[in-house]
Parts: structure tokens; sequence; C-alpha cells
């Protein structure tokens, strides 16, 4: 990371079996939690942008997009091309894809990019006349597709571009709907949530085409009165707020489009800032309450308060939930008291 972190700096691993869980609380009437193995540091981290399903993680390290292939393992530099420096790593597959931006030197102009490995020379995303390109979210799937989003050339606004990664082609949907959506998560069965502030949307991409069509309606296909999708899983679980009207929503998470909502205790004091979905048992939700963000989990059922996984008296605190794989791992950003920076921590075993 940026500085030293008083206690938990310097520490790849900071074991947890110790850790008293009273306080962590259940929606189901109490009972401790399951103990955690522990809490790592994401080492190098500048930025951490995204897990993929089995734990790697992309982001910036020393200024420069890197890849992380675990937890514990140190960045990775990412190659560049000649007269570029790479800029960032906003998203992994599980199949070892990687995409971001570079940017030429010394006139800057982003480019966006495609590593098929961690030690391959990255390709160039098309780009179709008249838009323009910036440091802004993308995800990649195990599907072959890319999504991120283009500024429009002369406006303030943005389109959602998708590029089929085998054909080299891109196909940008810039309808009122698409404007100013960023993309947020995106399954291996084309579903895909973009947002915007508390603007969610989700859509159904053609994967052959790379087509979006129209945003589904979510209420519609899950027969709920009011359905805000927020995240989905690589595998096509989708979690939100649900209920029978938009004042009564709460946490649920739905297997697939036309699921049925399982609902889940809501954090007391804290609103809902967004969710994460996971393909195993574990769930993760930022919250906030008068400008204080926290971190919590759902493993199955029962709310946790991540911040109940630290150790004491370690000056951390840990805010906002970014990734979680099929192994229950969490992804966590927070802050270190006396450190301006923000931290990065995998909690396993959650």
């Amino acid at each position: 990371m940026h500085n030293s972190h008083r206690y938990l700096r310097g520490f790849g691993l900071v074991v947890a079996a110790v850790v008293a869980l009273t306080g962590c609380g259940s929606s189901a009437g109490g009972g401790a939690n399951p103990p955690v193995q522990a809490v790592h540091e994401v080492r190098g981290a500048d930025v951490v942008y995204s897990m993929s399903i089995d734990g790697r993680l992309a982001g910036v390290s020393n200024g420069r997009a890197a890849y992380w292939p675990s937890h514990g393992a140190p960045p990775v530099p990412l190659p560049t091309l000649p007269g570029h420096v790479t800029v960032s790593a906003r998203s992994v597959s599980a199949d070892g894809r990687i995409v971001g931006y570079l940017k030429t030197q010394p006139l800057v102009s982003y480019k966006p990019v495609i590593w098929d490995s961690p030690t391959a020379d990255p390709r160039l995303l098309p780009v179709p006349q008249g838009f323009s390109v910036r440091d802004l979210p993308m995800v990649v799937g195990n599907n072959n597709l890319v999504v991120g989003s283009l500024p429009i050339a002369g406006q303030g606004d943005t389109a959602l571009a998708v590029w089929r990664v085998d054909a080299n082609a891109s196909t940008v949907t810039n309808t009122a709907d698409a404007r100013g959506q960023q993309p947020h998560s995106m399954s291996d069965s084309g579903v895909l949530v973009t947002a915007i502030d508390f603007t969610r949307r989700l859509w159904q991409i053609d994967l052959q085409t790379g087509a979006l069509g129209n945003p589904l309606n979510f209420t519609a296909t899950t027969g709920t009165g009011y359905a805000l999708p927020e995240s989905v899983s690589t595998k096509g679980r989708i979690i939100g707020l649900a209920g029978a009207t938009a004042a009564s929503a709460r946490p649920a998470w739905y297997k697939n489009l036309n699921g049925t909502a399982t609902f889940l205790p809501a954090p007391a004091n804290f609103r809902i800032h967004s969710l994460t979905a996971g393909d195993g048992i574990v769930f993760g939700a930022t919250t906030y309450n008068a400008g204080q963000f926290r971190a919590y989990a759902w493993r199955n059922d029962r709310l946790i308060d991540l911040n109940t996984r630290l150790p004491a008296n370690s000056g951390l605190t840990l805010e906002r939930v970014i990734g979680v794989s099929a192994t229950n791992d969490v992804l966590v950003q927070g802050r270190q008291e006396g450190v301006a920076a923000p931290v990065y921590r995998v909690i396993t075993g959650v």
C-alpha cells in the first residue's frame, strides 16, 4: 500500500481465530458466528477493483496496473506496449483474463485493453468513431465478453460498450437507458448489472452479437412488487432490494432472473449503500449512516459485521465490500487510523 500502517501493516496474514465474536449478531436469535480463519493484507495495493470467483484480484500497485493471483501473493505488474504505460487493471476473470487501460506518453491518450494472461502483451480493444476513452469501470467474464463505458465525443455523457473478444468487435448502446451507466457485474450467461449513483439497471447481453437491447424489468421477471438488482454473480445469482413497495424493500437474493426472493436481515441503524453477490453461501453489503460506511456480510441468513473479525485495537475500519469469491472469501476496502489512503483486506472463511 501507500504508507506504513500501524499494527496490521507489514503482516500479510493476521490470524483471527482468537478474536472474540460477541456482538456479531444474527437475525435469527443469536449464537456465535462461525470462526474466521484469517484477515489478509492485499500487498502493495494502491487500489483493488475486483475479485474473481476463484479469488484473483485486479487493481493498481505503485501507480501501474497490477494482478494478484491470490490474496496472499505479491502484486504482478502487467505488461504494456511500446510508447505506453499501464494505468489500471479493472477486472479479472477465473480464466486469467484481465481488462484495464493503458495511456500514451507524453501525450496522454487512454486505450482499453485485455491481457489474455498476466504475462501476455495487452491487446487493444476497438473504440468506435465518435467515442473517447477514460479510466472507467470495466468487467470481463468467462464468456468472451468485456463491458465498459465510453465517453461520447463532444458530450458530457457515456455509452455502454460490449466487446466480443474472439471477434475483436464492439457493440455500443447509446440509448437514454444506457447513458451514464457504468458496468458493475456480469454473469457467464450475459446478465449484466449497471449503475450510476443509486440507479441500477439489469440487462441481458446477446452472447453472439454483444447487443444489449432494453433493460430488463426485474420486478416483472421475479413477480415481486418491487425489486432493485444490485449485483449479479458469475453463476447468475442476483442480490438486491425487494419488497411489496420501494418503501418496504429489504435485502434479498435470487437464484436467477426468474427466481423467488430469499430475504436477508438488514443491519440495524445503517442503510444499504451497495450489495455484492457471491456463488458460495456468502453475500456482501456496504452500509452507511451519517457519512460512516461499514462492511457487512451474510453467511446464509446470518448477518456479520466484518469489523468484528479484526483484532482489538487494530486501528482499522472495514468500510466497503468489493467482491466475494466462490469459497466465501470477502474483499474489503477500509481505512487505517492515521493513514489517508484506503487499505484492502481479504477475509477468508467468512
